[in-house]
């Protein structure tokens, strides 16, 4: 039992990002209020992720484009410990702090 909590605790899902054909360049995952997480980045680089996945994430994920070619070994992270750079912002309009996590 002790094991499972301690597993639970260390666990993070590898994801699987798709971003759209010729993307390049920075994909932030926001972290959201949506019930299941978002992958499918828009041209911006943008997916959301729900608040259990954003605290638990930190595993290299596969990436592909929207015809499925892999691009994981092209991903660059920016933390070599967990992969993603972790980066904060305001919201001026509701005075709100937005987290993200990073990968290039």
């Amino acid at each position: 039992m002790a094991f499972a909590v301690f597993y639970y605790q260390l666990y993070s899902p590898t994801l699987k990002i798709v971003v759209p054909e010729n993307y390049s360049g920075q994909v932030s995952l926001i972290k959201s209020n949506v019930t299941e997480n978002i992958l499918t980045v828009d041209s911006n680089g943008i997916g959301y992720l729900n608040e259990w996945t954003f605290n638990k994430l930190y595993s290299k994920p596969i990436v592909v484009d929207a015809n499925g070619k892999d691009l994981t070994k092209q991903c660059v992270g920016f933390n070599p410990s967990t992969f993603f750079g972790l980066g904060t912002s305001t919201s001026t309009e509701k005075n709100k702090e937005i987290k993200s996590l990073s990968l290039k």
